[in-house]
C-alpha cells in the first residue's frame, strides 16, 4: 500500500511539472502589420536561431524637441546566420523623416558586409513619408549582431510633455503577387524559415519617442580643493624621479644662464638646484649631484638628502 502511495505522489509531481508554465526566458512580441503565416506555435519553437530585433526607445526633454532624433534598429542573436532581409519600418505620422544625401536610412555595423537598398513607403495624401522598406543581400551569411539601420526624424514643433510617437517594425505580405518581408539565411532553408518565423512572431521590440519634462541640470557646487604645493625633489631638475648626470648637466647649464643674466631662477629653481643650501646655484651644486650619482651607481642606497647630510 505504501509503495502505491509513493508511486502515485511521484506521478502527480511529474504531471505538475509538465503542466507548469515555462519561465526560462521572456521574449519580445510580434511585428505589427499582417499576421505571419505559421503552422503552429510548436513549429516556431523549433527554431535554433531566435533573434531579437529592437527599435530605439527615446525620451526627449521638451527643450530638445527641435533637435534631430536618431532611431536605431538593432539585432541580437543572429550573428552570421542571416543575409537576405526585407523589413518595413513605420513611424508616427506626426514625425518627419529626414533624408541625408538622398538616403532615408544609414547602414549600421551589423550590415557592413551586406548590400543594402532602401525604398520610401507609407506616403500620406500629401506625399510625406512615414516609413520605409529596407532590404539587404549577400552571397554568404555575413550579417552580424548590432545596429542594422539608423535614421533621423524630427518631432513636431507643437509636441507636448507626455506625447509619444510609435516607431514600429511591420510585417507586410502581399498574397496577390506572393511576396512578403523576410529575415532568413542565404539558402532560405528550414533553419532560415524557422528563424524568420521566430523573429516576426516572437522577436520584435517596438520603439517610440516620448517627450518628457525638461531635465534639470544638477546644481553645480563649487568645491574648494586644498592646494598642496608639491616641490620637486632637490637635485632632480628634469623631474624624472632620479638624480643623475643629466641633472648635473642641466644644473651647470642653468648656472651659466643665471650668471650671465640670460635667465632669472624662480623660487622652485632655487629650491631644486641649490642642493647644498648655501643660497647660491653654482658648480658646487652640480658637483654634489655628480657625486651622488656615482654613489648610487656603485650600490649606494641613501636618498639624495641623506647623502648630503652624511657627506
Amino acid at each position: 500500500m505504501k509503495g502505491r502511495i509513493t508511486r502515485f505522489i511521484t506521478f502527480c509531481i511529474a504531471i505538475a511539472m509538465i503542466m507548469a508554465p515555462s519561465v526560462s526566458r521572456v521574449y519580445a512580441g510580434r511585428a505589427g502589420g499582417d499576421t505571419y503565416p505559421v503552422g503552429s506555435d510548436v513549429y516556431v519553437e523549433r527554431a535554433e536561431v531566435k533573434p531579437s530585433l529592437s527599435l530605439s526607445r527615446l525620451e526627449v526633454p521638451i527643450d530638445k524637441i527641435g533637435e534631430d532624433q536618431v532611431v536605431e534598429m538593432t539585432i541580437e542573436g543572429a550573428a552570421e546566420k542571416y543575409a537576405p532581409t526585407g523589413l518595413h519600418i513605420k513611424f508616427d505620422d506626426r514625425l518627419e523623416l529626414l533624408m541625408d544625401d538622398g538616403d532615408y536610412a544609414e547602414k549600421g555595423p551589423a550590415l557592413k558586409r551586406l548590400s543594402g537598398t532602401q525604398y520610401p513607403d507609407f506616403c500620406d495624401d500629401e506625399g510625406v513619408l512615414h516609413g520605409m522598406f529596407l532590404t539587404t543581400s549577400a552571397k554568404e551569411n555575413y550579417g552580424r549582431d548590432g545596429v542594422m539601420w539608423r535614421f533621423r526624424v524630427k518631432l513636431p514643433e507643437d509636441a507636448k510633455v507626455g506625447d509619444e510617437y510609435p516607431v514600429e517594425l511591420l510585417f507586410k505580405r502581399n498574397v496577390t503577387i506572393n511576396t512578403q518581408d523576410v529575415f532568413t539565411n542565404c539558402l532560405d532553408d528550414k533553419s532560415g524559415k524557422l528563424m524568420e518565423a521566430w523573429l516576426f512572431t516572437r522577436g520584435v521590440e517596438q520603439g517610440y519617442i516620448r517627450v518628457i519634462d525638461k531635465v534639470e541640470e544638477a546644481e553645480e557646487t563649487e568645491e574648494v580643493e586644498e592646494v598642496v604645493e608639491k616641490k620637486a625633489p632637490k637635485g632632480d631638475l628634469n623631474g624624472d624621479g632620479v638624480v643623475d648626470a643629466v641633472d648635473a648637466s642641466r644644473l651647470l647649464s642653468n648656472y651659466a644662464t643665471y650668471s650671465t643674466g640670460i635667465a632669472v631662477p624662480t623660487e622652485e629653481d632655487i629650491y631644486v638646484s641649490d642642493v647644498n643650501g648655501d643660497g647660491m646655484i653654482d658648480a658646487i651644486d652640480a658637483s654634489n649631484v655628480l657625486a651622488y650619482y656615482a654613489f648610487v651607481s656603485s650600490g649606494g642606497t641613501l636618498t639624495f638628502e641623506e647623502f648630503l647630510t652624511k657627506k
